[in-house]
């Protein structure tokens, strides 16, 4: 007897590098692929392996949940034709998958009745991770589609996504100016390129490893291991030989430290004020 296929496909743009796409749980669970045209339907199964190229959106009827994955700038055309359509939407969930949009950008359809979330691969995961953030009914359907073995779906607090926006950048983006500076620095002292890079995912390795295990009183790396003194001798040098790196440092050093103290205020108070 065959397998009834849970899951359905609105495809456009490309695909060949989607995270989603490339999950082995939709070879058991794709069925339906709706695409602009009928042969980009047909290429997208083709390419996929698995899946069965339709014409029209009313043919999703059958699946609970639809994974849209398009350009940004298609998904109002896409919610226009689907709210538009003969397709019965009320029982539906409707994903969009790896975009920055929210489920708020999805309200033509949450006024159709739709469940909606979005899907985002955590960045650099090797385990499949994703975070997803919507409706609980299109949380809970995209997870039992496609959460198998190391496959995760890790749910954001409804109307948060902007926070992950501003995590990954805090933790993916930001810092690589930083250590494209460390880099130079470390160029400077005549390391040969192989163990300057070796160094430095030592350090990073070690930085982070503290971190994950809460060790933030302990930061400052080398300024808690040398007097201010020589402390102060060093800056004085990098301000000679490369004023650049050192307003760089001192920028960044004057951020950190106001960080950390407004951080361990505000645990001070929790605290003494736990309710």
């Amino acid at each position: 007897m065959k397998k009834t296929r849970s899951v359905a496909l609105i495809v456009s743009g490309n695909v060949t590098k989607s995270a989603v796409l490339r999950l082995p749980s939709l070879q058991h669970e794709l069925g339906p692929v709706k695409a602009t045209t009928m042969r980009l339907a047909r290429r997208i199964t083709n390419f996929l392996r698995v899946g069965s190229p339709v014409a029209n959106y009313e043919d999703l009827g059958e699946v609970s949940l639809i994974l849209v994955k398009i350009p940004d700038y298609d998904v109002d055309r896409v919610s226009k034709e689907l709210a538009s359509s003969k397709l019965d939407l009320s029982n539906k969930a409707i994903v969009l998958c790896e975009s920055w949009l929210t489920s708020k950008d999805l309200k033509r359809l949450t006024e159709k009745g739709v469940s909606v979330a979005t899907l985002s691969a955590v960045e650099g995961s090797k385990r499949n991770w994703f975070v997803i953030e919507g409706h609980h009914t299109a949380v809970r359907k995209c997870r039992s589609a496609i959460e198998q073995n190391e496959t995760r779906v890790l749910e954001l607090k409804q109307g948060t996504k902007h926070f992950y926006f501003a995590a990954e950048l805090l933790a993916g983006a930001l810092p690589m100016p930083l250590y494209l500076a460390a880099q130079q620095a470390l160029r400077a002292t005549g390391l040969s390129p192989n163990h300057l890079y070796a160094i430095l995912d030592e350090i990073a390795q070690s930085m982070f490893r503290d971190f994950v295990k809460g060790a933030r009183a302990t930061w400052g790396g080398p300024l808690t291991e040398c007097s201010p003194a020589i402390t102060e001798r060093h800056f004085n040098l990098l301000k000679a030989g490369n004023p650049e790196l050192a307003a760089l440092l001192f920028e960044q050093l004057s951020y950190s430290r106001k960080m950390l103290a407004r951080q361990k205020n505000a645990t001070k108070k929790l605290e003494a004020d736990p309710s």
